[in-house]
């Protein structure tokens, strides 16, 4: 270890792999390890000026601080690292590295480095010794991107970096042992009389999901006659492989997305039963960064069929988002998307693919 104490700061929202890393990369560098953890109100603030939040309309929820320093704190117990480490809260980038003398570096990555450099800006200011700096590489998902809170938020990746709209199980037929499995709901299933299905629906769909997404027509169809189409929309105008509607228009939408005005906003995909096609992961990734660029509706079209959709749609789907699809003669499934709910999938799929 080259320093007695060392420094570093971050909000460690859903504390993932590159995390990790850099936290153990600290605990390397100094022999303790001051950890600036944000309050909730600066952990908004950085939100916003995040790479990956930039230009985005919709807003994704980062844990409070009492939850992100719980995680914190399970870990450094697990990797006996708690003796060594000291947890402040901190409301902005300065935090106890201009109030506590004992700190000789401060420990970055690339995206905090800007930070660390005005640290020792302000030091110099109140006439304090500059504090060395040590910059730690980030961590890659399996995309070669950057393991980010906000991608996980997002729903692109988890928090080992591994990327949802890449999975093995696209492109290729699903053995009917897993599309079986995948079959059965894989939420809350909403049954009974139509009135209950009705009020029920519209308990969770007034909840503050950060979007709502209908997958197959049934469920598309119910909300768009409730006056509540989804921010996404994936339909085949397919009901049991029987083609019961013709356009947008039958099927309730909004006048703009059928009489052109909207057509930028609707994607077209293929897929054939039994199949989750890439096509299909391809055009439910591109609604949804359009979705989360301005905010706009979208629908995806499916030539084939949609009955799988859900799976990717899940566990692609922003956290604390609610997916809805519809359970054949029994009703409308609600899937809460969270990171629990992902990883049962995720395991659905492993083991089904194991047993081809």
């Amino acid at each position: 270890m080259k320093y007695k104490t060392a420094a570093i700061g971050g909000t460690f929202d859903r504390l993932h792999k590159g995390h990790l890393f850099f936290i153990q990369q600290a605990f390397d560098i100094g022999e303790n390890v001051i950890i600036g953890l944000t309050s909730d109100t600066y952990a908004e603030e950085k939100l916003k000026t995040h790479p990956d939040s930039i230009g985005t309309k919709l807003k994704t929820r980062v844990n409070k601080f009492k939850d992100r320093k719980g995680e914190l704190e399970k870990f450094l117990r697990e990797d006996n690292l708690s003796d060594r480490a000291e947890i402040v809260m901190i409301d902005d980038i300065y935090g106890p590295a201009i109030e506590k003398s004992k700190i000789q570096t401060l420990v970055v990555t690339k995206e905090t480095l800007e930070g660390a450099l005005k640290v020792n800006k302000k030091r110099k200011e109140l006439r304090m010794k500059k504090l060395d700096i040590v910059e730690i590489p980030l961590v890659l998902a399996t995309d070669n991107k950057r393991i980010s809170s906000t991608r996980i938020r997002l729903g692109e990746i988890d928090r080992w970096g591994r990327v949802f709209g890449r999975l093995s199980v696209y492109g290729s037929r699903i053995s009917e042992g897993l599309r079986m499995s995948l079959k059965k709901p894989l939420g809350e299933l909403i049954a009974g009389t139509a009135e209950n299905i009705r009020r029920e629906v519209i308990k969770r769909i007034k909840k503050n999901h950060v979007c709502i997404i209908t997958v197959g027509d049934d469920a598309t169809l119910f909300l768009n006659k409730l006056g509540k189409q989804a921010d996404i929309s994936i339909v085949d105008f397919h009901v049991k492989r029987i083609r019961i509607h013709n356009s947008l228009a039958d099927m309730k939408f909004r006048p703009e997305f059928w009489k052109e005005k909207y057509t930028d906003k609707i994607v077209k995909a293929k897929n054939p039963a039994g199949y989750i096609s890439r096509e299909l992961v391809r055009a439910f990734e591109k609604v949804l960064k359009g979705l989360v660029r301005d905010g706009m509706k979208r629908i995806v079209e499916v030539d084939g069929e949609e009955d799988l959709a859900g799976v990717p749609a899940i566990l692609l789907a922003p956290l604390d988002s609610m997916v809805l699809y519809g359970q054949p003669d029994q009703g409308i499934v609600a899937v809460e998307a969270t990171e629990e709910k992902k990883k049962e999938i995720l395991e659905l799929i492993a083991h089904g693919t194991k047993t081809i």
